[in-house]
């Protein structure tokens, strides 16, 4: 604990043990599964791949703390719908295979390498997450009584 400035370490703390509270609303809720994802891949690297309610893939991003860059992303985005990610053995891999990726897949939200080049190499696919839903309903503010 900073004994200086103790009010910035206790902002942080309630910072990092509330870092779901802007994905929660009334009705919808971060579910346990994307919770779990964020957790456990804090200080990791790789891809994150973003997914509108139809599941089509609408951002690419990297991050070398996936955990922490998710959160930021959709919130930015405001994309809560779904996402998929993959980790990758090295941080140069992972350039290249985001560049890789948007090239070939081409999503809306991606800006750059918006162009009509291809990579001139194959680069090995990497295994993916399952599609996991980003938040899901939350029945215990949305569960009104009919006398309500």
């Amino acid at each position: 604990m900073n004994f200086i400035y103790p009010h910035q370490e206790l902002k942080k703390l309630e910072s990092e043990s509330n870092k779901f509270n802007y994905l929660n609303d009334e009705e919808f809720i971060p579910s346990s599964e994307f919770k779990n994802i964020i957790d456990t891949h804090v200080s990791k690297y790789g891809l994150y791949f973003l997914y509108n309610e139809n599941k089509a893939l609408i951002y690419i991003g990297k991050s070398t703390n996936l955990g922490d860059r998710i959160l930021s992303s959709i919130n930015e985005r405001k994309i809560t719908e779904f996402i998929k990610i993959t980790l990758t053995d090295r941080i140069a891999g992972m350039h290249i295979y985001e560049a890789s990726y948007i090239l070939e897949k081409k999503p809306f939200l991606n800006f750059e390498f918006k162009s009509y080049d291809d990579l001139s190499m194959e680069l090995k696919p990497l295994e993916k997450s399952k599609l996991i839903k980003i938040l899901i309903k939350n029945y215990i503010t949305s569960f009104k009584p009919a006398y309500y």
